[in-house]
């Protein structure tokens, strides 16, 4: 490995297909930067970017990484403090000032949480995973629901299913991810900090934003034999696909909350609120996308709150 270079790019065509994802480096530098402009950054920073080693073959490197035992999801971390040692390449003022700020590189570790290779690359996974799985799944249901129950009860089982993620997101946040558990042999903190403290430390870490299919799988399994003992077999599956409808927009706006730039006021409110919950007071603004439920219930933010203590 070169002293410099913990990460490489790819510049090729097929860069392009996948939103310039090759754009390495220049993305783990500047995170809030649209990938669009990623070729402007490059461009603008020449000095910076042109002397780093690249990847020549997309095919090749995958190849490698598949089949070469010595390469996993974790090898980078094998060198990260080699890399933080060396990475004192500056950075241009005027690059910073006309394509956004910085995020401190410490933040973006994707620490290994599990000594087995398998189950610690099951624990990451690119943000569009859940979104390319769930899509034709929630598809299939509205098709099959809307063949069985007619277009209203299709329509009311997708409401139903939404409001029902809705909960779901808020409690499991507040009750569940938030609380050690007393469980013996001490597996309370560990419990808490593989299902979320982890991202409380390494809150940007891209790999680890939205859920695994790993933990989703289950997860709707048990949200399948729930809903049909509640509302009946044909009317679980409009439910269903409301429930994984809110999931996915969950998913994604967290995701967004870390790395997205908002527009509007009301988007600008959505980051701004999660973002406090990371670093202000994480006993409050459990609603990652359903934040009117932290007024329902008493845990949205106000003004001059003390910090609550609980464990994150």
């Amino acid at each position: 490995m070169e002293c410099d270079q913990g990460t490489f790019d790819y510049y090729g065509l097929l860069n392009k297909l996948v939103l310039d994802i090759g754009s390495h480096n220049e993305q783990h530098e500047f995170h809030e930067i649209l990938w669009t402009r990623l070729p402007e950054l490059k461009t603008m920073g020449p000095e910076f970017y042109d002397t780093l080693h690249c990847q020549q073959s997309w095919v090749a490197l995958t190849a490698t990484f598949v089949f070469d035992p010595s390469y996993s999801l974790g090898t980078r971390l094998e060198n990260v403090t080699q890399v933080a040692e060396c990475a004192t390449r500056p950075r241009s003022e005027h690059m910073t000032q006309d394509l956004g700020p910085q995020t401190d590189e410490a933040l973006d570790a994707s620490p290994r949480l599990f000594e087995s290779d398998l189950l610690d690359k099951l624990s990451r996974v690119h943000h569009l995973t859940p979104l390319i799985i769930n899509t034709p799944i929630i598809v299939g249901l509205l098709f099959y629901s809307l063949m069985l129950n007619g277009v209203a009860f299709m329509l009311f089982g997708l409401v139903i299913g939404y409001l029902a993620w809705t909960l779901t997101e808020y409690f499991s946040h507040r009750y569940l991810f938030h609380t050690i558990f007393p469980l013996p042999f001490g597996l309370g903190p560990r419990l808490q900090f593989l299902i979320h403290g982890v991202h409380h430390i390494y809150p940007n870490d891209p790999l680890r934003l939205v859920m695994p299919p790993l933990l989703s799988v289950p997860s709707m399994l048990i949200a399948l034999t729930i809903i049909r003992l509640l509302f009946g077999a044909s009317f679980a599956w409009p439910v269903l696909a409301g429930f994984m409808v809110g999931y996915g927009i969950y998913d994604w706006v967290h995701y967004w909350t870390h790395y997205g730039q908002p527009k509007s006021d009301f988007a600008k409110q959505v980051k701004r609120l999660h973002m406090l919950h990371h670093f202000r007071d994480a006993e409050k603004g459990f609603g990652v996308h359903a934040i009117w439920w932290d007024h329902v219930f008493g845990t949205a933010y106000r003004k001059g709150d003390t910090p609550g203590s609980k464990a994150v």
